[in-house]
């Protein structure tokens, strides 16, 4: 068995306390990390799940409040365009300016 002198002792135990060191660092930081990966990926499941039902429970309400008025005004709109159009006198507007028409 080979004798290590001081100076030998020395550095061994200074590069070991050195590495644990480094060694403590890194789990540190790595530790750090992971809780942020976590953090965030709760963060976005808690946007994404929440969004999806919020946004379906709304559609809904809106749907549900809706439906009756669009209903009734697409009532109201083909009873008007029966009796709301004159088709004599289109074409009269359109044979006198006949401009008009250059939009289309």
């Amino acid at each position: 068995m080979t004798q290590l002198s001081h100076e030998e002792k020395i550095d061994y135990i200074y590069s070991y306390i050195k590495a644990e060191k480094r060694n403590k660092i890194f789990k540190i930081i790595l530790k750090v990390i992971l809780v942020l990966v976590l953090f965030f990926w709760a963060q976005y499941l808690i946007n994404n799940i929440g969004q999806d039902q919020i946004r379906k429970t709304i559609t809904d309400q809106i749907w549900d409040i809706t439906a009756p008025i669009v209903k009734d005004l697409v009532k109201d709109l083909d009873a008007w365009s029966v009796w709301g159009i004159n088709k004599e006198r289109i074409q009269q507007l359109l044979k006198e300016n006949p401009s008009l028409l250059d939009n289309f």
